[in-house]
């Protein structure tokens, strides 16, 4: 007997879903999916922050909260005007897993000139990101990034990624989004998915470029957005990795951090995020 196109479906996409449209439409010319997790009733000021910025650069803002424990985030009311598109799901396949399936759901979005994935592993924007969707907009690159790193290999960092001329919903990228399954270990899913979408660019030679070049913010086994936080700031790249400002973090880490917010933006980069 021939295959169903149900059997032949990826499982992760076949996922429950819950939408709650955005007032405002998805009537523009570019858009970001935003993938978010939180067993919290309530998204975090950067998610809110993140939004705001993006609306106002005329991104229309599909945002994927995923979690386990069935916890529906609802957007606050006083903040309706910027309220994006919130598709609720479980927590499958990590952030690759709610671009996935965001992009499966409004493919006809992923085919504008203009596309982002973002995620909450930052907290922030503190300033405004003018500079760096600039850099994005005005690259002649098939895929952007804003930083990216030559730990294990030269690879663009996932956590805010940029696709243009609609190049997210062809061949090839189409093919590798709607193949990604749920991947328990993490190590594993950057090996497979962050790395490997690389690897798919530079094996269908498509073109790439990073906001912040790998040598500015150091060469070799290190991680930018960990180990070079400091040089992201004052780069133009208003955010700082969650991680950084987990308790199991040094104190000192931490201190260094909110120091150089403050100064910069006088903003507490505590207050930004839920608790774990």
């Amino acid at each position: 007997m021939k295959p169903t196109i149900a059997r032949l479906r990826n499982p992760l996409l076949r996922t429950d879903r819950s939408i709650s449209p955005s007032p405002r439409g998805l009537e523009g010319t570019r858009a970001a999916f935003f993938a978010s997790y939180g067993e919290s009733d309530r998204f975090s000021r950067s998610v809110i922050e993140l939004t705001r910025a993006l609306s106002g650069r005329g991104y229309d803002v599909v945002l994927i909260r995923a979690a386990s424990g069935g916890a529906r985030a609802q957007w606050p009311a006083n903040e309706e005007a910027i309220r994006p598109t919130i598709m609720w799901r479980p927590n499958v396949g990590y952030d690759f897993g709610s671009w996935a399936v965001g992009i499966d759901q409004f493919p006809k979005l992923a085919g504008r000139e203009h596309v982002l994935l973002v995620n909450d592993s930052l907290v922030g924007p503190f300033g405004d990101i003018d500079r760096m969707i600039d850099h994005f907009e005005h690259s002649t690159a098939d895929v952007w990034a804003a930083t990216c790193s030559e730990q294990v290999e030269l690879h663009l960092q996932s956590f805010t990624l940029g696709f243009r001329r609609g190049v997210l919903r062809a061949y090839p990228l189409n093919r590798f989004w709607g193949s990604i399954r749920e991947i328990g270990d993490k190590n594993l899913l950057i090996r497979e998915y962050e790395i490997g979408l690389s690897r798919l660019i530079d094996r269908e030679m498509l073109t790439a470029e990073s906001f912040i070049p790998v040598g500015l913010v150091g060469r070799g086994q290190i991680n930018p957005a960990y180990d070079s936080w400091d040089v992201l700031l004052r780069n133009g790249f208003p955010f700082v990795k969650r991680e950084l400002l987990r308790e199991d973090q040094p104190a000192a880490l931490r201190e260094r951090i909110v120091a150089e917010v403050r100064e910069r933006w006088e903003q507490d980069p505590m207050q930004w995020f839920e608790p774990a």
